[in-house]
Parts: structure tokens; sequence; C-alpha cells
């Protein structure tokens, strides 16, 4: 995503990297934000999770962008999806499938479809 610059003491592509498992096709990075995080971002890839074990979760669901701003409850912690992944070749395939016009090419149906 050329829209989001994500600082950190590790870049976000090499984090992804360093869990990655052979077999494993398809990884999503993950932001977590708080109520004060989430103004900063837009409403659209809020993961549904599951967690699973040392800073990886499945991801269950892939929201698409809704009307209104992203707010969280107070306490609430959303996961939303840091635009940084690795993919198997078949992502080019759901993203012929879900296409939405000659000139457009949108990666959030294309995820959804691989959940």
């Amino acid at each position: 995503m050329p829209d989001r610059i994500l600082f950190g003491p590790d870049p976000a592509l090499h984090q992804i990297i360093s869990v990655y498992e052979p077999g494993v096709t398809d990884l999503l990075g993950v932001l977590p934000l708080n109520a004060s995080d989430a103004r900063g971002f837009g409403n659209v890839g809020i993961l549904e999770v599951g967690h699973v074990a040392h800073g990886t979760m499945e991801v269950h669901g892939f929201s698409s962008k809704f009307k209104g701003l992203l707010i969280p409850e107070d306490e609430e912690t959303l996961f939303k999806y840091a635009g940084r992944g690795i993919f198997g070749s078949h992502l080019f395939a759901y993203l012929e499938k879900t296409r939405g016009g000659p000139e457009e090419w949108d990666d959030t149906p294309a995820i959804q479809a691989i959940l």
C-alpha cells in the first residue's frame, strides 16, 4: 500500500517473513489499534481474528469499507490489515475474479475471497 508508511525497529515485511513457515502461502501484516491510534487509519481491512501463538493469529474475516469513522470503544483493540503481506501466486487469480472493471484492481475483495 503506497499510502501507508510504517515506522518501527524492524521493517513490516521483515516481521512477516520472520513468522513464515513452509506450506503457509498467505500471511497478512496486522496492526493492533486502540481508540487513540485508530483515528489515523481508514475503515477498510478490519480483521476478525483468533489468536494462535507467538505473535501470529488466524484471520476469520476481512471488512470492506463501511460508512463512518473507525472508532473503537475505549478499551477495545481492533486489528487492521497493514497493507503488507505474503501471498501465494493464487492471489492473481483472485484479483482477476474480483476485478471491478478494466481500470480497477482492489485487493480487499481478493483477500476476502481467499479467506
